[in-house]
Formats: structure tokens, C-alpha cells, sequence
């Protein structure tokens, strides 16, 4: 068995369909060819084989399980069998685990882009500049804190986010912010910065859901932008024992990394920590290749 060493029964339902990575999940690939999905939704990771790597990779392109199957025999000289008595088992394990979702021959096609189109930044962006609609926790309007206008908007832009996150996946989220205007850089007391992230730690404090680091980063990351501020979200992870973290940075310097970290909040802990998705790298890449595109 390549992969967990489930039985094969039932396997050919999972084969018919189609998948995509759950919009909360990165994939690092180790020098090793090795894999490591990361569960943002839950701060957990799964590690997967070489050929389930190579498996994950080619779903994540929109490609049905048994062209995968068929291309993993040519590339490792394996029986097909062998590959069809594995991959049932993989999908129903990702998918049990929140990982997978189904999706149509038109939702992988589009997966297949490198950057997002203009339609779909133009949908986030709008939805994250619309704040009808939303209801705020019972009893608040009596409360003084609440009639400060920026624990209400970041009430509001962590709503959105936890929305816009599952709909529309992180990556593409971050794109669309990456694109909002901004004129100026902040330091780590900034009182702006200060004064919002604030504003969104007690926020999510009232939240219905987890808001946590990322939650928090996004929502933060989308007001400092709209106000002309540079920040860029930043993804790191320690190893032994795991554990992610997202923070700010603005020209290169941590300016948030409070949120989710609790009372343990230490501007040290980062560098301990690996990058695995800078917002700013991610953005300057997506300009070269765009430049390459035919």
C-alpha cells in the first residue's frame, strides 16, 4: 500500500469524481519529494509519500483521479492496479479529513489558472467592501466599547473573512488584497496599526466561529490596506512539535503576530519559525509569470 493501507472496497465511487484541496490548506513539497498539507482551519498537517504528493499536486490542477492514475504508472513504473487500489483510499481519507471537496469538470478548469482573473479578485473585493448585513452580538448596542466604529468594522471584516476564506480559498483571497492601493509602510508601533489590531483581537473575541491567527491577520491585513498601509501576510510553521502562525510584516519587519498566540505573544517565537508563504514573494512571482505568459 502506498498510502494508509485501507481496504478497496467501495473505491470506485471516489475514482468518478473529481476534487480540489479545500480552500484552507497549503501543500509544501520537502527537498525529499515528500509532502505536507497543512490544515489552517485546524492548525494541523498531514505527511503524504512522494507518489501521494504527486497525486495531491495533480488533483490540485483539476485533473480527474484516473488520468492521475494513468500518468503515476508511466512516471513510477507502477502497475495501474496497483495505483487504483491506493488512490480510493486516499481520496475517502483526505475528504473524511476536510481536506478534498468535490467539484465539477468547470470548478477544476478554473483551478488550473496560476493567478486568479479579474472577475474573481473583482468578487472578493467586493464582497469584502460590502458590510450590509451585518449582525452584530446581542446586547452590544447598549455597550460604549461598541460604539466605536472600528470594533464594529472589524466585527464585520472578520464575518467576511471567514466567509470569503471558505468560498474562495486563502490564496485568492490574498491576492485580491494584495492589489488594493497603499502609499505608506508601519513599524511594530504604528499607532494605527496598534489601534486596529486592537480593535480586531476584541472583535474576535465576540465571533461565533474561531477566529483565530489567520482570521485575524486577513481582516487586519484588508483595513491597514484600505488605508493606504503596506502589509503582506506571512505564513511559518515550527516543526518539532507542529504548530502554524500567520503574522504582518510591512517592509520586511513584523508589525502583528499577537493574534492566536494568547498570553504566549513573543516577537522571538517567529524566528524560530520556517516561511512557507510570504504574500509580497507570492505577488512579485505571479507578476514574472504573468510576464512569461504568452
Amino acid at each position: 500500500m502506498l498510502f494508509f493501507g485501507q481496504t478497496t472496497e467501495g473505491q470506485g465511487s471516489e475514482l468518478a469524481k473529481r476534487f480540489l484541496p479545500s480552500p484552507l490548506t497549503h501543500m509544501v513539497v520537502t527537498r525529499e519529494g515528500e509532502g505536507v498539507v497543512l490544515d489552517l482551519a485546524h492548525d494541523t498537517f498531514f505527511g503524504l509519500s512522494p507518489v501521494a504528493t504527486a497525486i495531491w499536486e495533480r488533483l490540485a490542477q483539476g485533473q480527474p483521479p484516473r488520468e492521475i492514475a494513468h500518468a503515476l504508472c508511466r512516471r513510477y513504473r507502477l502497475e495501474e492496479t496497483q495505483i487504483l487500489s491506493d488512490l480510493g483510499p486516499f481520496l475517502r481519507t483526505m475528504e473524511q479529513h476536510g481536506l478534498l471537496e468535490h467539484c465539477d469538470e468547470q470548478q477544476a478548469q478554473k483551478q488550473t489558472q496560476l493567478v486568479p482573473d479579474e472577475s474573481v479578485l473583482r468578487a472578493v473585493q467586493a464582497r469584502w467592501a460590502d458590510g450590509r448585513g451585518t449582525v452584530y452580538p446581542a446586547g452590544t448596542e447598549q455597550m460604549r466599547a461598541w460604539q466605536n466604529p472600528e470594533l464594529r468594522e472589524a466585527f464585520t471584516r472578520l464575518h467576511q473573512t471567514d466567509a470569503l476564506l471558505k468560498q474562495m480559498g486563502w490564496h485568492a483571497c490574498l491576492r485580491a488584497l494584495m492589489t488594493l492601493p497603499v502609499h505608506r509602510t508601519a513599524g511594530p508601533d504604528d499607532p494605527e496599526v496598534l489601534r486596529l489590531a486592537s480593535a480586531v483581537r476584541e472583535a474576535a473575541e465576540w465571533e461565533p466561529f474561531e477566529a483565530a491567527c489567520l482570521h485575524q491577520c486577513c481582516a487586519l491585513a484588508w483595513m491597514l490596506r484600505q488605508r493606504g498601509v503596506h502589509v503582506d501576510v506571512v505564513l511559518g510553521v515550527y516543526t518539532y512539535p507542529f504548530s502554524a502562525h500567520v503574522w504582518l510584516e510591512s517592509a520586511g519587519q513584523p508589525v502583528q503576530w499577537r493574534a492566536g498566540m494568547g498570553y504566549a505573544a513573543d516577537r522571538r517565537r517567529l524566528e524560530a519559525m520556517s516561511i512557507l508563504f510570504h504574500s509580497g514573494q507570492r505577488s512579485r512571482d505571479n507578476e514574472e509569470e504573468g510576464a512569461l505568459a504568452p
